[in-house]
This record gives structure tokens, sequence and C-alpha cells, in this order.
């Protein structure tokens, strides 16, 4: 995964020119069984409580319900072999972070830290 494929990616999904500044992969683990706990899953579990979180305390938010359903749609088409990468980048107006393989976004938000 090279920074010019996530840079392809957000110019696809938003138009906008942006200059990848981290990126990281997102390892896969071994659980004190023995068994394969996949960066995918792990993210799967995360998401499906914050979708349950949400439809519980904030029905109401139909716009973080969506993201969290089009996440999961995302992780579900990730095969177990296709590695995950975290990423941030700046774009001329805003800074974004994301989650993407070598073939898709999985998912991207505004980012909202602080920087350094």
């Amino acid at each position: 995964m090279t920074p010019a494929i996530i840079q392809q990616q957000i110019v696809d999904a938003t138009t906008e020119a942006a200059t990848v500044t981290e990126l990281h992969h997102m390892s896969d683990y071994t659980d004190i069984h023995g068994q394969p706990f996949l960066a995918r899953d792990r993210l799967r579990k995360i998401y499906e409580g914050r979708l349950r979180g949400v439809l519980q305390r904030a029905p109401e938010r139909t716009d973080l319900e969506h993201l969290c359903r089009s996440v999961l749609t995302s992780l579900a088409a990730v095969a177990n072999d296709e590695p995950l990468y975290s990423w941030r980048a700046q774009t001329s107006s805003r800074r974004l972070s994301g989650i993407s393989t070598p073939l898709r976004v999985v998912a991207f938000f505004p980012d909202e830290t602080e920087s350094g």
C-alpha cells in the first residue's frame, strides 16, 4: 500500500486532491486460543457496537446510523486476506482520516483531532 493509492481513493470519493500524512497497516492478531482475530473482524465488532449504541441512545441520529451501516457493508466486502490500513490526509480545506484496503475505501471521516 502506498500513499498514492490512498490519495487516488480520496479523489475518487471526494474529488479533492489530498496529501497522505500518516499510513499504518492494521495488524491481524491471534487470540489466547491460537485462533486468528482479523483486523476486519475487530472493526466489524466495533461498528456493530456503535450501531447498537446509536439505535438505543440516539435513534434520531440517522446520519450516524447510516455511517455505521455503510462501514459494516464495506467491511463485509473485504476478503480475509485483504489488508487494512488506517490513514490521515490533508486536502486544501480539511483533514480526513480513514480506513482503506488496496482495493477500496472502507470508511473516511473529517479528522477533528489535533495533529502533532
